[in-house]
């Protein structure tokens, strides 16, 4: 067996990433709406027209959360793939992503760029 590294190996490695990037990313999304003034007690975005189905304002906070935590272990799923091909292909377009999307509360709430 050609094995370069067992599974329990691999596991251990994806919790320890996971342990890393989880916090990691949650705390960059909630530095990018913190810093943006992000929020439905915004002045402006208040004053903006809600779709009659616009949910209730606790839930963006959650549902941000639950994602941000996904994308950390999105990527510890990568981070912990070491030798795989298309590891850096992937590595770069998460961190594309990631990018983009932690610039979308900025652009939103603070350059008011619908």
């Amino acid at each position: 067996m050609n094995m370069i590294a067992s599974q329990w190996q691999l596991r251990a490695s994806f919790i320890r990433w996971s342990l890393f990037l989880v916090p990691l990313l949650i705390l960059l999304g909630a530095l990018s709406g913190q810093l943006s003034g992000s929020g439905a007690d915004s002045a402006w975005f208040s004053a903006l027209q809600m779709p009659a189905i616009y949910p209730p304002g606790w839930l963006f906070g959650v549902v941000w959360t639950i994602l941000y935590a996904l994308m950390g272990f999105a990527m510890a799923v990568i981070a912990a793939a070491k030798g795989a091909r298309g590891r850096g292909a992937a590595t770069l377009a998460f961190v594309v992503q990631l990018v983009l999307n932690l610039a979308w509360s900025p652009m939103f709430f603070a350059y008011h760029q619908i």
